[in-house]
């Protein structure tokens, strides 16, 4: 049995800060294992086969001595699947990670965009100019389905009429 400790310096001598028995031997091996745990992360990190997979092809490719320190399968399956986990992303980062036949855009939509493009005159606008011209589009579509616009209710017919007045005074002055 061998006895571990650690030393703080004061007043130029060192003291004894703590002690605990170490009740084993050094591994020599322990070197091996580390670069046997390094592979397998590698392994991992390089290819999409499934944990098992990894495992045994790390564990075949081992020499028989280090295999007895290497962690238990299923912590090793753990670690493969972390690794797995932070280097092979299933979900693409962009709409151009995708890999599909199908068009970003249609032409529906392009013609859409064209329209609205041209009926607005710029591709910026603010809020209000886009709040009006929509109420408008949706006005134009009613007529354009024949669909009778809804009567205004008093409280809509009072409130237009007062923001006429009003706008009609301040013309004056």
């Amino acid at each position: 049995m061998q006895e571990r400790g650690s030393t703080i310096l004061i007043d130029g001598r060192h003291k004894l800060r703590t002690d605990n028995d170490h009740n084993h031997a050094p591994e020599t091996s322990q070197a091996a294992v580390s670069i046997a745990h390094s592979i397998l992360k590698d392994t991992a990190r390089s290819t999409t086969n499934k944990p098992s997979q990894i495992i045994q092809s790390t564990q075949f490719n081992i020499p028989e001595n280090i295999k007895s320190y290497l962690l238990n399968y299923e912590a090793l399956r753990k670690k493969v699947k972390r690794t797995h986990i932070t280097h092979h992303h299933t979900e693409p980062n962009s709409i151009d990670g995708l890999n599909t036949d199908i068009p970003k855009t249609s032409n529906h939509a392009e013609a859409w965009h064209l329209g609205w493009n041209e009926l607005v005159g710029s591709a910026h606008i603010d809020l209000f100019t886009l709040i009006k011209e929509l109420q408008e589009q949706v006005d134009i579509e009613a007529i354009l389905r024949r669909a009778r616009k809804p009567r205004p209710t008093n409280l809509q017919q009072k409130r237009e009429q007062r923001l006429k007045t009003a706008i009609v005074k301040v013309k004056r002055v």
